[in-house]
């Protein structure tokens, strides 16, 4: 065979090649369009178009354009971070490393870790055997899009509430996510900080110093706090449901505003991040952290975290007026102290001071507009910074005036118990 012949076949091959990454590319794709379908339909707009997914389309191509010479290295990319492979390997391998260590930052750590080291593998395989690999996630997505096309559209998971909560008076439950108990502050935080005791004297709060959450993580925590039963089960989109169908009982009108609950604005702090997404790593990690750099906002369509709780504070005034015939339950979702990624104060003790300025506003709206209310100031979990072991991550925060708990049952069962009554 001639050099011309040589390249003619060459030539050949690579857009044979071209084609089936082409063609993996566009089962990628078309997987996860149908999978939002099947899963997140209501919400498909809002996954759909905004400036993560945008950035998703474009940078696909400007790959396949860019790298159409070099094959192996677009196929690896693609797969590695445009699809959702290594986004569903990375939930499958943190049962094994999350155990190894103590510390969530070091959670992470391990398995990022593990992932690299597949992911070399991964590129070692391709670059030996790239035609047979490429052949098998062809085939392998191709299934999976069969799965979905026959597979039945995914509802909100209904879950009866345990709680029979029947109020007398308005309750109030204000939610401060990832605030600590204040051992943990003045322990690991090294802050004797006197707020909580004080504030508690003052506004006739009875404070729980070792109450414990059931879960580190908000998506599990919500429902369970709401629904009043525990589950390893329970997901985001669980939490937003929550919002919407749980009434602490027929009797109660219920307000919920939270960053899970889509239905409080377009853009209130929630994208696909939380909800249901286009799955990959550059669409869960890298975009919405490249747009915060840029424009400041927080991840995705998430918008200015000050913009949130403004709106927070604007529905506690609103539902703080209400003289309705059923009684009022009003749960309010403030995302701080949570992690500095959603705040501009970088610093986990000026994130609590924030939280500690909010829980002092939101107090003089009650006293003011319902002054005889029942109160629940709380916390979804503990701080789960580097410097906190894993035991005291679970230390939460437990605040409540004119309502009865049974705190013998929530310090022996977790903070998902406070509504047994």
């Amino acid at each position: 065979m001639d050099i011309k012949s040589r390249k003619i076949n060459l030539i050949i091959d690579n857009k044979k090649g071209y084609l089936l990454v082409f063609i993996f590319t566009i089962l990628v794709v078309v997987k996860q369009l149908f999978g939002i379908y099947k899963n997140a339909s209501e919400n498909i707009d809002l996954i759909i178009f905004n400036n993560v997914t945008f950035l998703y389309y474009i940078s696909l191509l400007l790959l396949i354009i860019g790298l159409r010479n070099k094959l192996k290295i677009l196929f690896a990319l693609l797969l590695i971070f445009f699809s959702d492979f290594f986004i569903d390997l990375k939930y499958a391998i943190q049962p094994y490393t999350f155990p190894l260590a103590s510390n969530l930052f070091y959670k992470q750590v391990y398995t990022i870790t593990c992932l690299s080291i597949i992911g070399i593998f991964v590129f070692v395989f391709i670059n030996k055997y790239f035609k047979y690999t490429l052949l098998f996630f062809i085939i392998k997505y191709s299934i999976g899009i069969i799965f979905l096309l026959f597979s039945k559209n995914q509802e909100y998971k209904q879950v009866k509430s345990d709680i029979n909560f029947e109020s007398k008076k308005n309750c109030y439950i204000l939610l401060f996510d990832e605030y600590p108990s204040q051992y943990v502050i003045n322990t690991f935080l090294h802050h004797q900080d006197l707020f909580l005791d004080n504030f508690s004297v003052k506004e006739k709060f009875r404070q729980l110093k070792k109450v414990r959450s059931n879960y580190t993580n908000t998506e599990m925590s919500i429902p369970s706090i709401l629904y009043g039963k525990k589950s390893n089960h329970f997901k985001v989109r669980d939490a937003i449901n929550s919002l919407s169908i749980n009434q602490f009982s027929s009797k109660n009108k219920f307000v919920g505003y939270s960053f899970f609950d889509e239905s409080n604005s377009r853009d209130a702090i929630n994208n696909s991040n939380f909800i249901h997404s286009i799955n990959s790593f550059v669409t869960r990690y890298f975009f919405p952290l490249l747009i915060r750099l840029v424009d400041g906002k927080g991840h995705g369509v998430f918008y200015n975290i000050e913009e949130y709780h403004k709106n927070a504070f604007e529905l506690l005034d609103k539902s703080s007026h209400y003289r309705g015939l059923k009684k009022q339950v009003v749960f309010i979702h403030f995302f701080t102290p949570h992690d500095q990624v959603f705040s501009k104060r970088k610093n986990m003790l000026d994130r609590i001071q924030e939280a500690n300025e909010y829980m002092v506003k939101s107090i003089n709206i009650i006293n003011k507009n319902d002054p005889n209310a029942s109160v629940v100031i709380m916390s979804d979990h503990g701080y789960r910074g580097i410097e906190v072991p894993q035991y005291y991550t679970y230390n939460s925060l437990l605040m409540y005036k004119n309502i009865i708990i049974d705190t013998n049952v929530v310090n022996k069962q977790g903070i998902y118990r406070i509504f047994n009554n």
